[in-house]
């Protein structure tokens, strides 16, 4: 679904600083969609903790389930877990998501 959108180059962040050491990511912008494509370098599971903007709604692509913000100090905060690579697509909440989307973990085995 939103594989032809890693073909369009300018909208390409080759590097996204994390501040974490051993967890790196790229990122994709366009227009309302943006894709997080995450990367753990140690051997240990990672949870990710990520100020979020409240007016959209966000989907881990790697296991294929929307994850809900929760409120800490006033701002709204994604927790996101993943071990060795991750995927978080953020979309308007007000854009449809497609069926297809994304594709559960359990159809990848």
């Amino acid at each position: 679904m939103y594989g032809e959108l890693y073909l369009d180059r300018q909208n390409w962040k080759p590097f996204i600083p994390t501040g974490a050491p051993g967890y790196s990511g790229i990122g994709l912008d366009i227009n309302e969609i943006k894709i997080w494509n995450a990367v753990n370098e140690s051997d240990e599971k990672t949870v990710t903790k990520i100020t979020v903007d409240a007016n959209s709604r966000y989907f881990d692509l790697w296991n294929g389930q929307e994850l809900k913000a929760t409120l800490s100090e006033e701002k709204p905060l994604l927790i996101f877990r993943f071990e060795r690579f991750g995927c978080l697509l953020q979309l308007a909440k007000n854009m449809e998501v497609p069926e297809t989307a994304f594709n559960p973990a359990e159809e990848r085995k």
